[in-house]
């Protein structure tokens, strides 16, 4: 009653006596207050004071804990921070089990209860107690709890309790180890406890994992920072999505960090692996959503980079520089305020670009992402003027203050060019502007372009070049765009093209607008429907629109072959100049032959309603289009196809058009079992009329040797085809040769002796190639044929084979035959006649055998002389006579020799040559020689008297 504050200062006495009890005792009383007595504290303030009072007990200071009074005001405030700092507190200096204690007196039945049996097992490692209070707690959570029977509130208290108690636990290195605290949010995240504890547990792992240092007071950017930098980056993309954190900077970073790998490798001069590092880096972008925009400043702030050139080379900022720039440009299709962006980033481009080609004239004039476009194909189209457009506005540019330099300006013209002709003439024109590029030709370009769309009149065009310099006559639109190609060097390319497809246009009843605004391949067809004429044209619009090669061959095969199959029975075939123009129009002409075939096959198969007509012209073209192309497996297949054919042709009695086969692809030899069905099948009459269907005579002189050739190698015995070839072709001197040359074979091949017929087959050939010979007035070859003969007539007489011999067999024969007529004849045949060729046979036959009829027939058929004696006795001289065993010769050589002498019509040779011979006989024929001629006895003496 003394006291102000009794029940505050009885607390006091308790407190400083170490009676927690009592204190609880003082805690618990009503205080009075103008409105009445308070009511008891709740569960949390009793646990408050009685921790403070035990571990007050325990020599901890815990005043600052506890209230300066105990009031109404501090019993209906929660005292949240005080309990976790006292819980922490006694967890610290290892009292945990007096907060169990604690909670067994004040609230026993409270998920209290279970967050303190959770701390126990927790400090004793017991992970299975662990777990089952942690259940417990978390299934009561929400539950009312009952003091005395009576419901004194919900447990939300307890929840800020143990998640305060947690984190204080989790954020303080002192209270736990690393592995305590990793046990602690492995339990809580997976009994779903939190998901601030399954993110804590998550960043945790990843952090140890990366043998990083787990700092749970850091935030959840530190983190990923942290394992960004280890390049941990999956698993820092994993906790910023779990956290809601941007992955933007993490995706930068692994692309960047893919950079400076390439960097320190040995490939880092390679502009390949570059290519394949920035691919790698678009696919990452992709992947993990990162705008365009985004990776487009990325790939600028690389560029901008001051260290930029000490880490890549030059060639490395084209490379970003046109990833930055299609980056913003697909941004800019979804938001227009990347345009500017674009833009700008297309300048540095084209100016890093230029700077290049300055140093090194071997880069490529467009970007690399530009040559891609330029291979897009819009409707067809292979250039970008259906794809882009067409320039609809004057070129405007000043050449005062253009910002490239002299050298940036002719790379620059080089560029503009490859962009016109790609058919990209607004970039080009854009590019120009923008770069204070001022060129005679854009303007050309301009009015060309503006011309061709009918926006101007030609007079307005002929002012309007007037104006920028180029003089050019008053004509129409064709003829000024046909003259502007040859008045422009960067443009003429463009200007030819918009010259053709104008001409196209009007052709077609179309404007050039409507005309880029179809498909081009339509375009085609129409075109080609016109007829032979439009070939030339047509190919003109194919090569400089760039229409994709195989839908040309498409459209090419499906005319020809519906302009074939739709012509009246009978009509005229095109011509092959007007084939050979209109196959010419595609790139490759093999190709055009690929694409017939399937409509040959297909007639193969529909074999009962074969058109043989078309079939026969498809086969000749596809295979013209195979030799254009020099395609030899497309050749072998056309032949193979002709062999199928054949029978049915022959079935339906197709003959002609198996000669049209024949014809139209001009391989005779190759074909010739067609024409050896056509004999075989008596139609024997339609091979010799069939010239009459060819226009040109070099074309019918073709097909007559041909036949001639046929019937000459497959059957040179019918003496009756030769005559109708010669009467129906009168080519008397062509199968003159023919068969000459067919008796030559004969005679090259091996002959039994005895076998006569082979010979008089030879001489039948023979005797017909003569009368063919008499015929055309060609006696050498008359002449010839008869020498043949006369050899021929000879084999069959003769034992011996005289035909096929070589030179020395030759020789052999003429020294060994004795009678000189026949020698003559084989000599003839041989060429062996002159002079020289006969000594030895005169030897043989006249010395050594004394057939002194042989020499009389001889020295009437030649014109002997001195010389002929000389190399008669050198020979003779140089030859080893037989003798006998006391060395007499056998044989009368020395006499048959002076009888030869006697004949020589120069003594002086035969005086000087018999006594050149050691001979008694041959030495009196020298002295009477002498004796008997006074001109040989001044020749002789001569010497004498002048010595």
């Amino acid at each position: 009653k003394r006291s102000e504050q009794p029940v505050f200062d009885l607390f006091q006495r308790a407190l400083k006596a170490g009676q927690p009890t009592l204190c609880i005792v003082a805690a618990c009383l009503p205080v009075r207050t103008p409105s009445g007595p308070s009511s008891p504290p709740p569960a949390a303030h009793c646990l408050l004071v009685w921790l403070a009072c035990q571990l007050q007990a325990k020599g901890l200071h815990c005043d600052d804990h506890l209230p300066s009074t105990f009031s109404s005001a501090w019993v209906r405030v929660l005292p949240l921070k005080p309990l976790i700092h006292l819980i922490t507190k006694a967890i610290t200096f290892q009292h945990s089990r007096m907060v169990n204690a604690g909670f067994d007196l004040f609230d026993p039945s409270s998920p209290g209860k279970h967050l303190s049996q959770f701390l126990v097992a927790f400090f004793d490692h017991n992970v299975k107690a662990m777990k089952k209070n942690l259940e417990a707690f978390l299934a009561s959570k929400n539950e009312p709890h009952i003091v005395a029977g009576a419901t004194i509130g919900d447990s939300t208290w307890i929840q800020a309790l143990a998640e305060g108690v947690f984190q204080a636990l989790l954020r303080r290195s002192d209270l736990l180890s690393s592995d305590q605290r990793l046990l602690l949010l492995k339990t809580l995240a997976e009994a779903n406890y939190s998901e601030e504890c399954a993110r804590q547990y998550k960043t945790a792992a990843y952090l140890g994992e990366a043998g990083l240092e787990v700092d749970l007071s850091k935030s959840i950017e530190d983190a990923i920072r942290s394992l960004v930098e280890h390049g941990s980056f999956v698993k820092a993309r994993d906790l910023a999505a779990a956290s809601g954190v941007d992955a933007d900077y993490i995706t930068l970073q692994e692309a960047a960090d893919k950079l400076q790998e390439l960097q320190r490798s040995d490939l880092s001069a390679s502009r390949l692996a570059m290519e394949v590092v920035m691919e790698q880096c678009q696919l990452l972008f992709k992947q993990h959503g990162v705008s365009k925009a985004t990776a487009g400043q990325w790939f600028v702030d690389i560029c901008q980079a001051e260290n930029f050139d000490d880490r890549f080379q030059e060639s490395a900022q084209l490379s970003f520089l046109e990833y930055a720039y299609l980056a913003y440009k697909q941004a800019s299709l979804e938001d227009e305020t990347h345009v500017q962006a674009a833009k700008d980033t297309e300048l540095l481009l084209w100016r890093e670009l230029l700077q290049l080609r300055v140093k090194d004239s071997s880069l490529p004039l467009l970007p690399q992402l530009l040559s891609k476009e330029r291979s897009q194909s819009t409707r067809g189209w292979g250039t970008g003027d259906a794809r882009e457009g067409l320039l609809a506005s004057n070129f405007d540019a000043s050449a005062d203050d253009c910002l490239l330099s002299l050298e940036e300006q002719a790379a620059f013209e080089e560029s503009i060019q490859q962009l016109l002709n790609a058919g990209l003439s607004i970039k080009a024109v854009e590019l120009a502007e923008a770069m204070r590029f001022n060129h005679q030709d854009l303007h050309v370009a301009a009015i060309a372009s503006h011309l061709a769309q009918e926006l101007i009149s030609p007079q307005q065009a002929t002012s309007h070049l007037a104006s920028v310099g180029v003089e050019v006559p008053a004509l129409d639109a064709q003829s000024t765009l046909e003259h502007l190609t040859t008045r422009c060097t960067l443009a003429k390319r463009l200007c030819r093209r918009l010259a053709v497809n104008y001409r196209v246009s009007k052709s077609l009843n179309m404007s050039l607008k409507a005309t880029l605004g179809t498909e081009a391949l339509r375009v085609l067809r129409f075109l080609l429907q016109r007829g032979s004429s439009s070939f030339a044209l047509a190919k003109e619009f194919v090569t400089l629109n760039e229409l994709h090669r195989s839908g040309v061959v498409e459209v090419l095969a499906d005319v020809y072959y519906h302009t074939m199959k739709e012509r009246e029975e009978g009509a005229t075939a095109w011509p092959d100049s007007a084939f050979l123009e209109f196959a010419d129009i595609c790139y490759v002409p093999s190709e055009l032959g690929l694409r017939l075939l399937p409509f040959v096959e297909a007639g193969l198969n529909a074999k009962e309603a074969l058109n043989v007509p078309l079939q026969v012209d498809l086969t000749v073209r596809a295979h013209t289009c195979f030799q254009l192309g020099g395609n030899m497996k497309g050749i072998q297949h056309i032949h193979y196809l002709i062999q199928q054919q054949v029978p049915t042709y022959v079935q339906l009695g197709a003959f002609r058009s198996l000669l049209d086969l024949v014809w139209g692809i001009k391989a005779y030899r190759r074909l010739e079992f067609i024409l050896e069905v056509v004999y075989a099948n008596d139609q024997i009459e339609l091979m010799f009329g069939y010239r009459r269907k060819l226009a040109m005579a070099r074309e019918r002189e073709s097909f007559q040797k041909a036949l001639v050739d046929f019937f000459t190698r497959k059957h040179p015995d019918n003496s009756e085809i030769f005559d109708m070839l010669s009467l129906n072709f009168s080519i008397s001197m062509d199968i003159g040769k023919s068969r000459l040359a067919a008796a030559k074979r004969l005679m090259q091949k091996p002959l039994a002796v005895g076998n006569l017929e082979p010979i008089e087959l030879i001489l039948q050939m023979l005797q017909e190639a003569s009368q063919h010979f008499t015929k055309a007035a060609a006696p050498h070859l008359t002449r010839e044929c008869l020498l043949l003969a006369r050899v021929v007539g000879l084999q069959a007489q003769l034992p011996v084979t005289i035909l096929n011999l070589d030179t020395a067999q030759v020789d052999g024969f003429l020294e060994k035959h004795p009678q000189l007529l026949e020698s003559a004849i084989v000599a003839q045949f041989y060429d062996r006649e002159a002079l020289a060729h006969w000594v030895k046979p005169v030897y043989q036959q006249v010395l050594a055998r004394g057939n002194f009829r042989y020499w009389d027939q001889f020295s009437q058929a030649y014109m002997l002389d001195g010389t002929f004696f000389r190399e008669l006795v050198h020979y003779f001289k140089k030859q080893t006579l037989p003798t006998d065993e006391d060395g007499r010769v056998i044989g009368n050589y020395h006499v048959n020799l002076l009888s030869l002498l006697s004949e020589c019509q120069d003594q002086v040779v035969a005086y000087n040559l018999a006594i050149d011979i050691q001979h008694p006989k041959l030495q009196q024929f020298a002295a009477d020689l002498l004796q008997h001629n006074l001109y040989l006895q001044d020749v002789v003496m001569q010497p004498a008297r002048q010595k």
